[in-house]
């Protein structure tokens, strides 16, 4: 006879593997941290070594607790308990959608598996997508989610065909699923999160067609009474006209991120960065704080309308530096400055060191600071790469100038009070004008010093109007009655119905009206030689950047020949962002016209009053109606 088989009950309790209890998901960020180490072995960063920037665990808290913050130790105390009888949602939260501008290799794939993950074990019945810039990268964020999926502690609460070569079920009823980037796959789609990775990637009508795919769902647990409808876009960032240049700049703070390069932190001491060597530290505010890691200030706050903004580079999620590697010789000396061996590794980071000095050592500068330290976007393809708001955007005052007369005014009316004009003499108020009716018309106002100094000090972005209410738009400004609008040449043409031109329209109401004709790559040429004169730049960067405040820059530009002889002051949002936006077909590098995708409209009404103000024009080709 066989032996006798003892029943499985008796069998030793070193082979029983006890199933997650999903019932009891982590309740703040430390236990989250803990669960993340404890369960799935993963090490995150406590604090970034760049400022200003992110930590991965910032982005996974963010997801889990649904946009929740938490106070740092000692401050306000928690808010009420979920079950309280007033059943009330009183958390302070940040929007629920979010962006990861991480640098390649930088853990944004892991990471979403990861956040998808979390919530399909704690939130029965939640319903995930992923949906990648290309179907590959679909593929590899759920190839790390089955991975993940398949530990012994979790493999239980997977559903009878819980994986397949698309989708991943628990018997919670829990679902991710990976689409195929196209309008077809993501319409009709109604789920609770939308995960899309590497969303440079994709096309701009896919991008747009997610926005109405995400509702909540009512489900109680330390995010709340509710699991919220969000959309995720994690990228590294190409090129800075692209997809994600659009998502990080429509998030708070997104546009001054766009501009900055990540600058080290401040000299770290041992008990700084590495406070806290254990998975939860109480006494570590680094870790306690919801979407904070690295303190309060570690993430960009959103305001409710916006996206929150996570970012980090390789230097942040880079491997503790031994001693044995010394640092003065190290290549990436100048970025880290011994940061990294100031993080203990049972808290750093998971990129290798000579990883990291192997990237730096194939690609260009602009390259490693785009994609690897995820500071300004290389700007090859720019317009204008001359431009950077801190140097070229002041936000001083700025006093009214003394209006011209105006020629219809009645004669016998008392002639108005007029505050005292800044500079003596006083700068002249002018105008740049770019016609539009489908399109925005554009009028910039800006005072010329008698020296040629421009500072734009207002402008006015208007669609769906007529030319005669942009005219009167100019004529009864705040600012006064410019002494000439420098208009597109192409404004003088007549209408076949009226026999009028919208020059004939400025002149009527009194303007002076000049419209020089040159080509566009030669007024491209006259602004950037504003922005930054030859004398103005040296050894490839721009001189004087920290010598003036935005207020001093806004007071003239008398001091120097080798300043920028254009400035624009801070109210001009739509200026601005067209000046950084505007840029060539990548595509047709033969190609010297600027691409017209909205970003134009603002440029060319300055490029018209420079024009105005430096161009000599050819002859037979000047206009100016007086």
């Amino acid at each position: 006879m066989p032996p006798e088989i003892a029943p499985i009950t008796q069998a030793p309790a070193a082979h029983v593997i006890n199933t997650l209890d999903p019932t009891k998901p982590p309740a703040d960020p430390g236990e989250l941290r803990e669960f993340l180490l404890r369960e799935l072995e993963i090490v995150t960063p406590r604090v970034p070594l760049l400022s200003p920037a992110s930590i991965p665990l910032d982005y996974l808290s963010h997801a889990f607790f649904e946009g929740r913050r938490f106070p740092p130790p000692g401050g306000a105390p928690h808010d009420p308990p979920l079950d309280s009888p007033s059943n009330t949602d009183t958390h302070e939260r940040a929007p629920a959608d979010c962006c990861v501008w991480a640098n390649r290799g930088g853990g944004k794939t892991f990471l979403g598996a990861v956040a998808t993950l979390l919530d399909m074990i704690f939130k029965p019945g939640i319903e995930i997508r992923i949906l990648g810039g290309s179907l590959e990268q679909s593929h590899r964020m759920h190839e790390y989610l089955t991975a993940l999926v398949d530990r012994p502690r979790i493999r239980g609460l997977l559903s009878a065909r819980g994986v397949t070569d698309k989708r991943v079920r628990f018997s919670s009823g829990s679902r991710a699923e990976i689409l195929a980037q196209s309008e077809a796959a993501v319409r009709g789609t109604r789920v609770q999160k939308v995960r899309c990775d590497e969303v440079e990637l994709f096309k701009s009508d896919v991008w747009d067609a997610i926005q109405l795919t995400t509702r909540s769902l009512k489900l109680h647990g330390p995010w709340g009474p509710r699991v919220r409808g969000s959309i995720e876009a994690l990228s590294t960032m190409h090129r800075p006209m692209g997809l994600m240049w659009r998502i990080v700049g429509d998030c708070q703070g997104g546009q001054e991120a766009l501009h900055m390069q990540p600058a080290p932190m401040v000299t770290p001491t041992i008990e700084g960065i590495a406070i806290g060597d254990g998975p939860h530290d109480a006494n570590d505010p680094a870790g306690d704080v919801a979407g904070g890691g690295g303190g309060v200030d570690g993430v960009v706050r959103a305001r409710p309308e916006e996206r929150v903004l996570f970012r980090w580079g390789v230097i942040d999620v880079l491997e503790h530096c031994t001693d044995d590697r010394p640092c003065e010789p190290c290549g990436l000396r100048v970025e880290c400055d011994g940061r990294a061996k100031l993080r203990l590794a049972s808290v750093a980071g998971h990129y290798h060191i000579d990883d990291a000095l192997s990237a730096k050592a194939r690609v260009s500068v602009s390259q490693w600071r785009s994609e690897m330290l995820c500071g300004r976007p290389s700007r090859s393809d720019s317009v204008y790469p001359e431009f950077d708001p801190a140097v070229h955007v002041f936000d001083s005052e700025v006093a009214i100038p003394t209006p011209l007369p105006d020629p219809n005014a009645d004669p016998l009316a008392p002639s108005p009070v007029v505050p005292e004009s800044i500079g003596s003499p006083p700068p002249t108020l002018i105008c740049g004008m770019d016609f539009g009716v489908r399109s925005p018309a554009v009028i910039l106002w800006a005072l010329l010093g008698v020296e040629g100094s421009l500072r734009v000090i207002d402008e006015s972005v208007v669609s769906g109007e007529k030319t005669g209410s942009h005219v009167e738009r100019i004529v009864s400004s705040r600012w006064g009655r410019p002494a000439w609008v420098g208009i597109d040449p192409a404004g003088c043409a007549k209408n076949e119905q009226t026999l009028l031109s919208a020059a004939d329209l400025l002149r009527r109401s009194g303007l002076e009206i000049r419209a020089k004709r040159i080509g566009v790559h030669q007024g491209v040429r006259l602004v950037q030689a504003r922005l930054a004169p030859a004398l103005f730049v040296v050894g490839g960067g721009v001189a004087g950047r920290q010598s003036h405040s935005g207020a001093e820059r806004g007071q003239g530009l008398t001091n120097s020949l080798a300043e920028p002889r254009v400035l624009i002051h801070a109210r001009c949002i739509k200026l601005i962002e067209a000046m950084s936006r505007y840029h060539y077909d990548p595509d047709r590098r033969e190609c010297i016209d600027p691409v017209k995708d909205g970003n134009d409209h603002a440029c060319d009404a300055l490029r018209y009053m420079i024009i105005n103000i430096d161009a000599r024009a050819a002859p037979g080709k000047s206009y100016r109606y007086t």
